[in-house]
Formats: C-alpha cells, sequence, structure tokens
C-alpha cells in the first residue's frame, strides 16, 4: 500500500509541476501581451520567456503577434554568434550594439549598417552572461560563467583589464 501511494503521489507531483510550468508560461504571455504598446523590448522578453517556459500554441502565438507589431524599421536580424546569445546591450548613444553569448564572445555592432565593428572580443573561457557599457560608452563590462570580469576600450577594442 505504501508502494502505490509513492508511486501516486510521484505522478501527482509531475502532474503539479506541469501545470505550474503551464500557468507560468500563461502569465508571462498574458503581462507581454499588455506592454506591447508601451515597452515592446520588455513584451518581446517576456513573451520568448513564456515560449521557453512552455512552448505551447498560445505562448507561440503571443509571441508571433509581438513579432508582427514591431514597426518595420526595427526589424533585423544580425548573424554573427555560433551559438545562444544571451545577452546584449546599446550604447549610451545608440550607435553600437553588443551581443555577448555562449560561444563565449561579445560582438560589437553598428547598429546603422547592421555590420560588426571587427572581430569579435575574446577573452573569455565560459559563456558570457552579461555585458555593459559606461555613462560615457568608451568602455564595456564583460562577465562570464568562467567568473571572470573584463574591461575593455570600446574604441581601440583593447582590455583595460581583468578581475
Amino acid at each position: 500500500m505504501a508502494l502505490l501511494f509513492a508511486i501516486y503521489s510521484q505522478r501527482e507531483k509531475r502532474h503539479a509541476e506541469e501545470q505550474a510550468g503551464h500557468s507560468l508560461a500563461l502569465q508571462l504571455s498574458a503581462q507581454s501581451g499588455q506592454m506591447t504598446r508601451s515597452r515592446i523590448a520588455d513584451a518581446l522578453l517576456l513573451g520568448a520567456a513564456a515560449v521557453n517556459r512552455q512552448a505551447t500554441g498560445e505562448t507561440k502565438d503571443n509571441l508571433f503577434r509581438l513579432l508582427s507589431s514591431i514597426p518595420l524599421g526595427l526589424t533585423g536580424f544580425l548573424w554573427g554568434h555560433r551559438d545562444e546569445v544571451l545577452a546584449v546591450a546599446f550604447s549610451p548613444d545608440g550607435k553600437i550594439l553588443a551581443a555577448a553569448g555562449n560561444d563565449g564572445t561579445v560582438i560589437l555592432w553598428n547598429v546603422v549598417s547592421r555590420k560588426p565593428l571587427g572581430a569579435p572580443l575574446q577573452a573569455h573561457t565560459g559563456i558570457v552572461l552579461s555585458i555593459a557599457f559606461s555613462p560615457d560608452g568608451k568602455i564595456l563590462a564583460t562577465a562570464a560563467a568562467d567568473k571572470s570580469v573584463i574591461l575593455w576600450d570600446v574604441t581601440s577594442r583593447r582590455r583595460l583589464g581583468i578581475r
């Protein structure tokens, strides 16, 4: 009897976890739909998180609607990383986009031409998890899973320091 109860409990636990995941995905999707007009970037991130959490018809449909609502001048693709992009940051003047990812590199993009500004920055041995520009846009900080933080001179593309 105890064995049957244990099996039943595990099955119910899995079912409850699936239901919670589904509920969270729908909640993220609904929140993203509410932000579409006021904060499209945040709406897209929430929509993508909903699909990542649970790719249902509802979450995929919501993400498609969000993508369709982006003004035509804002759409485009930048191909350069060999794996997932985990972090992006715009320079304060909006002219440079830095993208970091699982491949351990950071690519600096010219926003207008949509072309990379030279070769990718490579110094981390782990995936790059976070990036940020200094307020004046002259320094880029990158942090990676290898527990290192590197400061880069954006103009010369050289390392200023590592910690």
